[in-house]
């Protein structure tokens, strides 16, 4: 996988959202999660399934969309004249504005009809209708084929995703032009300092800049603060609040722990030790090791295993910490 661009094609959404949080972000660590890095790993695979490598993973679920996947573009992409996964893209966006960027996760060409995929691996169904993420893919693999002289005279969108069956949408090339020219629009607002800053749910969720951002701060603030009533008909509004409310408090406490960690002081607070955890190394043959220990069978855990005062085999189990709490300090 490719280095993000400052404003990739992953990231549009949000700041077509909110286009100050681009330079709030500014300097700010990615802090990634299971959910992201489940995402990386599983393309990865695909890659490595297409390249005909062996797969490094012991992870069934994670193998089986990436299969899915490289098996949906091999029957979406028969006959094409050109295709392509991992496509870097930046090279041409970028000459758009220097800060535009992104890899499509496959492009192909057929019949002059270029076909921009995007794999989806989280819980949200994703949709190719309206996509800014696929239009900008869609606009730098043009640009790309120009560039190559290969012919393009119309575009189809495709998301992947496991449990979503969304049909490819048509885009015309009229529509990537007049995309082109609020894309750079939108590049060059996001870099004022003066771009506005509005909190909302989506555009909030994965920012990097939340725990900081004065407008969700203000936001959160006066959410907290309305009179809630058991019979009130707006409890819609009022998830869409709460949600907020707690993203906003959920990034502070991941800043608090960040600068805790780093070795930094908290009035008040301080970080207690995860907890200590023992699973069973996957690379051991248990049920050989414990072919004579027939009280091992009714034991799953290697606690109880080691309660019960059943032998374990050297290197037999993992022992691992759960993450540092947030904790006040006593006095």
């Amino acid at each position: 996988m490719s280095t993000h661009a400052p404003i990739s094609a992953s990231r549009l959404d949000r700041i077509v959202l909110c286009p100050g949080s681009y330079l709030l972000e500014q300097g700010l660590p990615d802090i990634t999660n299971d959910a992201a890095q489940r995402g990386t790993d599983i393309h990865a695979i695909a890659q490595a399934i297409w390249d005909g490598n062996q797969i490094e993973c012991d992870d069934s679920d994670m193998i089986q969309v990436a299969t899915d996947y490289v098996d949906y573009l091999k029957r979406a992409s028969i006959n094409a004249t050109m295709i392509q996964l991992e496509w870097n893209l930046t090279p041409m966006l970028s000459k758009l504005h220097p800060d535009l960027g992104g890899t499509a996760d496959a492009a192909f060409v057929i019949n002059q009809a270029l076909h921009v995929v995007d794999l989806k691996t989280g819980r949200v169904k994703v949709s190719p209708e309206h996509n800014n993420q696929l239009l900008m893919y869609a606009l730098g693999a043009v640009m790309m084929c120009i560039k190559a002289d290969i012919r393009v005279t119309h575009i189809y969108l495709h998301i992947f995703q496991p449990f979503n069956k969304t049909q490819p949408v048509y885009v015309s090339l009229e529509e990537i032009e007049k995309f082109e020219e609020e894309l750079v629009i939108i590049a060059k607002m996001a870099n004022e300092p003066t771009a506005p800053k509005i909190a909302g749910a989506k555009q909030c969720r994965y920012c990097r800049a939340k725990a900081i951002c004065p407008t969700l701060k203000e936001t959160a603030i006066k959410s907290a603060q309305i009179d809630f009533r058991a019979e009130q008909d707006n409890l819609a509004d009022l998830l869409n609040q709460a949600e907020l409310c707690k993203s906003w408090a959920e990034s502070v406490q991941i800043l608090a722990k960040v600068k805790l960690e780093a070795g930094a002081s908290i009035n008040g607070w301080s970080l207690q030790a995860g907890r200590k955890m023992q699973k069973w190394d996957p690379k051991i043959d248990l049920a050989t090791e414990f072919r004579n220990e027939p009280n091992a069978w009714e034991l799953k855990s290697p606690a109880a295993m080691i309660k019960a005062k059943i032998p374990i085999p050297v290197g037999a189990i993992i022992t691992t910490h759960s993450a540092p709490s947030l904790t006040r300090i006593k006095e």
